[in-house]
């Protein structure tokens, strides 16, 4: 009788050979949004490097922000993200309630992982082959901040399956601005879009976001502003589930 572990692995080997053998969709702008929603599901940060301090601000009685740094040098698992957090994670209170909750927990919000990626043989932090073992779980494994005890299936074959899109993902030339980057997509044939729903942060933190769909998944880009000059390049990446995909030949993003 199998056990579940083995159970799993066939499931994540099934899922893999249809999304591999799935053919690519065509090139050009999606009309549904990509959608950056729960922490479980997007992919935001390396899932192996520990969280060394957060910094926040509270507000005194006078009302002047004051600093306060939480000091974990641990990972950032599951259960920073729940309404019962562990201890460890500062709550806020706005005042006593009657059934004692506070008003609101504190919880990583990652900006994502830093752009371009390190090659292959020179990631001492591993951010490269987490990426990989996240794109090879699936979309449905809801693995984005912890990662499971059962490592992406057949990595060297996700690897390759995602090859040019972590070839763009390394390049500084390519993610430098959005005609480098609309070009690449045009030339391999990949769906993109700038209709980003961010849970996270709102449109004008960044100078830019474009999304593109490769396999399984969304691939979104985002540049920050720069402080002087010109915005830098595509710096920081989210991943995240795709659905079924929608096209509108008429319509581009926003139209």
């Amino acid at each position: 009788m199998s056990t579940p572990r083995k159970k799993r692995s066939w499931l994540l080997v099934a899922w893999f050979a249809c999304t591999a053998l799935a053919p690519p969709a065509c090139c050009g702008p999606a009309h549904d949004p990509v959608v950056i929603g729960a922490a479980q599901d997007r992919y935001d940060h390396n899932r192996q490097t520990r969280v060394l301090e957060w910094s926040y601000q509270v507000r005194s009685e006078d009302g002047s922000p004051q600093p306060r740094t939480l000091n974990a040098g641990r990972l950032a698992r599951d259960e920073a993200y729940t309404p019962f957090a562990l201890p460890s994670v500062p709550s806020a209170r706005t005042g006593e309630a009657a059934d004692a909750l506070p008003a609101a927990h504190l919880v990583p919000v990652f900006t994502g992982v830093p752009l371009p990626l390190p090659p292959t043989g020179g990631d001492p932090t591993g951010t490269r082959a987490d990426l990989v073992d996240f794109l090879g779980t699936g979309p449905a494994a809801k693995a984005g901040v912890e990662r499971p005890e059962l490592q992406g299936a057949l990595p060297d074959e996700t690897a390759r399956r995602y090859g040019a899109m972590l070839e763009l993902l390394g390049s500084a030339t390519l993610l430098a601005n959005r005609a480098a980057v609309l070009a690449w997509a045009e030339a391999h044939g990949v769906v993109h879009s700038f209709d980003v729903a961010d849970s996270r942060y709102q449109a004008s933190s960044f100078a830019d976001r474009v999304a593109l769909r490769e396999g399984a998944f969304w691939f979104v880009l985002f540049q920050l502003p720069a402080a002087n000059g010109p915005p830098l390049g595509y710096s920081r990446l989210v991943v995240v589930p795709a659905g079924p995909l929608r096209q509108s030949p008429d319509k581009g993003p926003g139209s």
